[in-house]
C-alpha cells in the first residue's frame, strides 16, 4: 500500500506541484485547450452516469489473476457514496472533460474519513482507452493531488492501493513520491 507522507506543506507540496504542471505542458496541444478539470465533493449528477463509463476502463487495467471485473453503474456509484458518508468519509474527485465534445475521458478521487482526517486515500484513476498514451492520467491525479494538498492542509498522508502488476500506475505514483509501506496477497475460493 504505497504511502505519500509530507512534513513541512510547502516542502511537500512544490514536487507535487511541479509534476502537475510538467504533465499538464507535456500534454499535447490539442488536448492540453480542450481539457476542464471538475473538482466537487460530489460529482453533479449529469456526471454519473459518464464517470461510470470511464470507470469500466479499470476493467482492462492490469490485475491479480482470478479477480473478477468490476461493475461500474449509477445504482452501485450511489450505494457507495451513501456508505461512505454513512461512515463519515468525504471524497474529492476530478474528471476531464474534453471541452470540444463534453465526453468524460479521464477520472479520479481521493477520500478522507472524519476519524482520522491527517489521513487521506488516493483511489481510483482511470482514462477512457480512446484517450490513453496522451499522460491524461498521470497530468489528472496529480492535478488532484495538488488541489487536495492546497485546499486541506491539515492532510499529511495519503495512501493509496496499486495492483502489483500494474506497472503503469506504479511509475506514476513512484513519480509522485508514493512509496510502498506494506503488500498483500488476495485469494478467492471457489465455493461449490
Amino acid at each position: 500500500r504505497p504511502a505519500l507522507a509530507r512534513g513541512n506543506p510547502a516542502d511537500h507540496l512544490r514536487p507535487v506541484l511541479a509534476l502537475a504542471l510538467h504533465w499538464y505542458a507535456a500534454l499535447d496541444e490539442a488536448h492540453r485547450h480542450h481539457l476542464v478539470v471538475a473538482r466537487e465533493d460530489q460529482p453533479a449528477e449529469e456526471l454519473v452516469v459518464p464517470m461510470c463509463r470511464v470507470l469500466e476502463a479499470m476493467n482492462d487495467a492490469p490485475m491479480q489473476a482470478g479477480l473478477e471485473p468490476s461493475q461500474f453503474t449509477p445504482a452501485i456509484y450511489d450505494a457507495n457514496q451513501k456508505s461512505m458518508e454513512a461512515s463519515g468519509r468525504v471524497g474529492w474527485h476530478a474528471a476531464v472533460m474534453d471541452d470540444q465534445t463534453g465526453e468524460l475521458v479521464a477520472y479520479t478521487e481521493i477520500g478522507q474519513g472524519r476519524h482520522h482526517p491527517s489521513v487521506a486515500g488516493q483511489g481510483l484513476t482511470c482514462v477512457d482507452p480512446g484517450h490513453r498514451g496522451r499522460g491524461i492520467g498521470k497530468w489528472v491525479k496529480a492535478e488532484n493531488l495538488r488541489i487536495t494538498l492546497a485546499d486541506h492542509p491539515h492532510v499529511e498522508t495519503i495512501t493509496t492501493d496499486n495492483a502489483g502488476a500494474n506497472d503503469p500506475m506504479l511509475a506514476i505514483n513512484r513519480a509522485l513520491g508514493f512509496r510502498t509501506v506494506r503488500t498483500w496477497q488476495s485469494c478467492s475460493l471457489e465455493v461449490p
